[in-house]
C-alpha cells in the first residue's frame, strides 16, 4: 500500500506570529499512528509564502487522521483561500510567486539512471507499460543545508523562474528544523519540463549556468527522508467532505482508482 504525500501552500498574512502554533500542530500530528512527516516551511526569498508537507505510511493512516482532525488541512489558510479561484492569492494579498492550493500524491522517491529519473523502488516502475504524462510536472526535493553556509541562489533562481513554462521554482526552509530545506518546482507541461531539464544539462556542461555552491558537508536530518519526488500535478478541493480533483473532468462516478 503506497504512502501518501500531502502538499499545501498559502501566502500567510503574518508568518512570524503563526510559526509557534504551526510547530505545535506539527508536533501533535507526528504523534498520530502512521505519521512519517508533518512539517512547515517558509520560503527563503518570499517571506509570506508558506509550505505544509505531510507524509503518511498508508491510505488507512491518512484517512484515520483526516477523519479525526478534518480541520488539519486549513492551519495555513481557510478552505476558500486554498481552492480556485484563489490559487494566485486574493486581490488583497496576491501571491508574488507560485500558487496556493492542496495537492495529494502517491509517494514515490526517484533517482537518476542514465539521465532519466526513475522510482528508487523498481517495483513501482512497470517494465512493459509507459503511462502517459498529461498534467503539469510537480517536483519536491527535500535535503539538508546549514543556513550559515548556504550559497547565494538568487541568480540561479531568477534565471530558472524566467524560463517559459516555469510556474514555481522556490526554496523553503523548515521553521522548526532550519537545516531541513524543501525545493518546489512546477512546470506547465511534461514537454516544457523535458526542454528545461535537457537544456539545463547543456548549460551546465558549457558553463553558461552553475548551481550555487554547497559549502561543507550536509548535516544529518532531524527526521524524515531526503530525496526527489516527481508527480503529475493536481489541485484538490473539498466536495461533500471528500477531497476530489478541482478539475471536474478528472473526477469519475463509476470508478474509484486504487
Amino acid at each position: 500500500m503506497p504512502a501518501i504525500r500531502v502538499l499545501i501552500q498559502a501566502n500567510h498574512p503574518d508568518p512570524d506570529a503563526a510559526i509557534p502554533a504551526l510547530n505545535e500542530h506539527a508536533k501533535r500530528a507526528r504523534e498520530e499512528p502512521g505519521c512519517l512527516q508533518v512539517e512547515f516551511f517558509r520560503s527563503c526569498d518570499i517571506e509570506e509564502n508558506m509550505l505544509h508537507l505531510e507524509l503518511w505510511e498508508s491510505i488507512a493512516a491518512f484517512d484515520a487522521y483526516r477523519q479525526k482532525h478534518p480541520e488539519s488541512a486549513f492551519v495555513l489558510a481557510p478552505p476558500n483561500h486554498l481552492q480556485s479561484p484563489y490559487h494566485y492569492g486574493s486581490p488583497e494579498r496576491p501571491r508574488r510567486h507560485g500558487d496556493s492550493g492542496v495537492e495529494f500524491y502517491r509517494y514515490v522517491i526517484s533517482r537518476v539512471v542514465d539521465g532519466v529519473w526513475l522510482p528508487t523502488d523498481e517495483s513501482q516502475l512497470p517494465q512493459t507499460i509507459r503511462w502517459p504524462s498529461y498534467a503539469g510536472v510537480r517536483i519536491i526535493n527535500q535535503s539538508t543545508e546549514d543556513p550559515a553556509t548556504a550559497g547565494d541562489r538568487t541568480r540561479y533562481t531568477n534565471d530558472t523562474r524566467a524560463e517559459p513554462g516555469c510556474i514555481q521554482f522556490e526554496q523553503f526552509r523548515s521553521v522548526e528544523f532550519p537545516i531541513h530545506v524543501a525545493n518546489l518546482e512546477l512546470w506547465t507541461t511534461p514537454r516544457i519540463y523535458d526542454y528545461h531539464y535537457l537544456n539545463r544539462i547543456i548549460q551546465q556542461q558549457t558553463g553558461t549556468i552553475t548551481r550555487p555552491p554547497q559549502i561543507g558537508p550536509r548535516p544529518e536530518r532531524v527526521y524524515g527522508t531526503n530525496g526527489f519526488e516527481f508527480y503529475q500535478h493536481c489541485y484538490y478541493g473539498l466536495v461533500d467532505g471528500v477531497w476530489q480533483p478541482e478539475n471536474e473532468p478528472e473526477r469519475m462516478v463509476t470508478v474509484r482508482w486504487s
